[in-house]
């Protein structure tokens, strides 16, 4: 999971606010038929679910609030900290994967810093001071993936920041490093054998946007061969706790589920068996000695909606309506085109959360419904934007050639050609209007690249206790409207004259509100913007967002009339009667299957 899904899992812990909202599931049972269930005790505060501990008793987690490492106890529902950090707002770190040794001790996690480095770090299941195992500074990622039944190695992957893919042993003793395999891939899951003796992971079967096969890399270094191939993704291997058997996730059926090959001194022994065919979107975290299948499933519904608005008072004038019928539920961040004639949005198309073939552009004509879709070869992607030209788009990407680094690229439409703009942090970017040259964000300062020369300058650079993190351009091109906040809790939105004129202030907000700047009126005299409102109860569901509107000169803001739970992402249409928008979470639920392996699925 290096690599790709560590900037996937922030990605996802970040857009949707509320991750985990779970109930019922007791301690894994020997014996009876396979059931399936949500385990209890996740709720919104959690951010990434590490891998759950060999005798079913913890899984351990990173929580949202100050990205500490935290334990649940499943059969108590009890959860506590095991570090303690300020904030991760304000020191910039936070806990990321996490695995308990196998007789239940300690906890290894890796612990991601501010300036992009990452440990190793081991701490015990009841807290106390973590120690530093290993660090890589060349690690643009680093992912802990299993515990040695024997306590004595860590099974690590991460990708270098020169995108080679890294596999190999930390040993628990004293911190050495050996290295497995190194070379030009990217994987999503890597597994230890109860013996030592392999490793499974997955990897692209040729290019980097080629779906994944399953490996077997020994780790005396003899072998190093495909366990498991076809044309599908199989992904995310795990040995079943005897070591004779590896379950991996598989959309060879169409669905995605799990599938389990039989394996006999490092060979494959029979063809792929069929467990479960149809698990949803999932992911899968780990299996206990009593065969319980963890495994993250995506549900939630997220779909772009519209809205006609008053072009005098800007008011909504009816409730919101999806603006497409295909694929609901499952449609993102939209943009309309220069002409306002059409709308671009992402659409979730395949079995897998991410991957080759995933998602889809779509451009939708809204005068005749028609839609035609574009599919660039990256893993993930979101936030198109669409050119003052209309002949291409803007993408924020990760995956193809380039691996699991953010990117951002420029997608021909016509040919779907991807041109590579920018590799780094980006957290946010706008088309001048020009169309020569970009804003984007990075390490919460404001920036102007030319796309023809290369080159950048800054355009606004916050005081060091706070960042910014939206932009949007105004339509004379001569300012931009930026949310960003500080330490204190405060959030505002702030507009920069792109010449490097004097900012002000507009709108402000303190804890437990917050601000997101969506856009300029198209006179250039309003700003839209959303407001929300924290929930202050974890697990409690999340207030629905307004959309407001306020003069750019100064003057009262007023609502638009526009309520829906997750609203984000909005676009005023060019002739400000419409704006279309995001609106829902996609919420990742930690589920469990009792007995997987006492008889397979159809």
């Amino acid at each position: 999971m290096a690599g790709v899904a560590a900037a996937l899992i922030a990605v996802v812990a970040i857009a949707t606010a509320a991750v985990l909202r779970n109930r019922a599931s007791p301690l894994s049972r020997a014996g009876g038929p396979p059931t399936f269930h949500r385990v209890e005790g996740f709720s919104e505060d959690i951010f990434i679910t590490g891998i759950p501990s060999f005798d079913g008793r913890y899984v351990p987690f990173s929580e949202s609030t100050a990205g500490d490492l935290a334990v649940l106890e499943l059969a108590t529902g009890t959860r506590r900290r095991l570090t303690n950090n300020v904030s991760w707002d304000k020191s910039g770190d936070y806990a990321m994967y996490s695995i308990v040794s196998a007789d239940g001790t300690q906890v290894a996690y890796s612990w991601a810093h501010k300036d992009g480095s990452y440990d190793v770090r081991i701490i015990g299941i009841d807290g106390g001071a973590p120690r530093v195992l290993f660090s890589d500074p060349q690690a643009a990622d680093l992912q802990v993936a299993d515990w040695s039944r024997d306590g004595k190695y860590l099974l690590v992957g991460y990708t270098r920041k020169d995108k080679s893919g890294q596999i190999g042993l930390v040993s628990v003793a004293d911190g050495s490093f050996r290295l497995l395999k190194s070379g030009d891939f990217v994987a999503w899951g890597f597994s230890l054998s109860p013996d030592g003796r392999f490793v499974v992971y997955d990897r692209p079967s040729g290019g980097a946007t080629n779906p994944h096969d399953i490996y077997l890399l020994a780790t005396d270094g003899s072998r190093d061969e495909p366990l498991v191939q076809d044309p599908a993704n199989d992904s995310y291997p795990l040995w079943t706790p005897d070591g004779r058997g590896v379950i991996f996730a598989s959309d060879r059926s169409g669905r995605l589920g799990a599938w389990l090959v039989r394996v006999h001194e490092g060979k494959p022994d029979g063809p792929p068996e069929v467990v479960n065919k149809d698990m949803g979107p999932m992911m899968p975290m780990g299996i206990t000695a009593q065969s319980a299948y963890y495994y993250m499933l995506r549900t939630g519904m997220v779909d772009v909606y519209q809205a006609q608005l008053d072009p005098v008072s800007g008011k909504a004038r009816q409730a919101p309506t999806p603006a497409t019928r295909s694929f609901a539920g499952s449609n993102i961040s939209p943009d309309w085109s220069p002409d306002g004639r059409h709308l671009v949005y992402v659409s979730q198309r395949g079995t897998q959360y991410a991957g080759p073939g995933s998602r889809v552009l779509v451009i939708r004509d809204m005068q005749s419904g028609q839609e035609r879709q574009v599919a660039p070869k990256f893993d993930f992607y979101i936030n198109p934007r669409w050119s003052p030209d209309g002949g291409s788009i803007l993408l924020w990407a990760i995956g193809g050639d380039l691996g699991g680094e953010p990117q951002i690229h420029r997608v021909d439409l016509e040919t779907g050609a991807t041109e590579l703009v920018r590799v780094g942090a980006v957290s946010d970017f706008a088309w001048h209007t020009d169309g020569r040259s970009i804003f984007y964000l990075e390490a919460g300062a404001i920036r102007q690249r030319d796309l023809r020369g290369g080159r950048e300058r800054v355009i606004f650079r916050p005081d060091p206790s706070g960042g910014a993190r939206a932009v949007a351009v105004s339509p004379d091109g001569l300012s931009l409207a930026v949310t960003g906040g500080d330490q204190s809790g405060r959030s505002w939105i702030r507009v920069v004259p792109t010449d490097g004129g004097t900012p002000r202030d507009v709108v402000q907000a303190t804890k437990p509100e917050g601000l997101d700047v969506s856009g300029w009126t198209p006179d250039g005299r309003h700003l839209m913007f959303v407001k929300w409102h924290d929930s202050a109860t974890p697990g409690g569901q999340e207030e629905a967002r307004d959309l407001w509107r306020i003069p750019v000169e100064g003057g009262r803001a007023e609502p638009v009339g526009i309520k829906m739970t997750g609203l984000r992402e909005l676009r005023v249409h060019p002739d400000g009667t419409r704006v279309a928008f995001t609106a829902g979470w996609p919420i990742q639920e930690l589920w469990v299957g009792e007995n997987f392996l006492s008889k397979p699925g159809k």
